[in-house]
């Protein structure tokens, strides 16, 4: 496992603990959903990690410069950022917050 997906599962782990959240899966990889919506995943593929917003502060972020549109096979999941820089309070904060949102 890469230092990126172990700060994310640890962080999602205390979430997890605390009820906030349950692991599941979205599109076969290991993701952390709230009241059955997708919150966040680690992503292999781009090293990162993946929240799902407000499309509006998705639009935010990424012109903050914090993360960058997520676009898998070229189309943009507008209300899903990918957060390729594995800083542990930011990475906190997102999560929270996309917890905050799915609620």
């Amino acid at each position: 496992m890469s230092e990126t997906h172990e700060l994310f599962w640890e962080l999602a782990g205390e979430r997890i603990a605390a009820g906030r959240a349950v692991e599941g899966t979205m599109m076969g990889t290991p993701c952390v959903r709230r009241d059955g919506e997708f919150v966040a995943m680690a992503a292999r593929k781009w090293d990162g990690m993946i929240v799902k917003l407000t499309p509006e502060r998705v639009d935010e972020l990424v012109e903050a410069g914090t993360g960058e549109s997520f676009a898998p096979a070229g189309r943009t999941f507008r209300a899903w950022l990918l957060v390729p820089d594995p800083d542990e309070s930011m990475w906190a904060a997102l999560l929270d917050e996309a917890l905050e949102t799915a609620g």
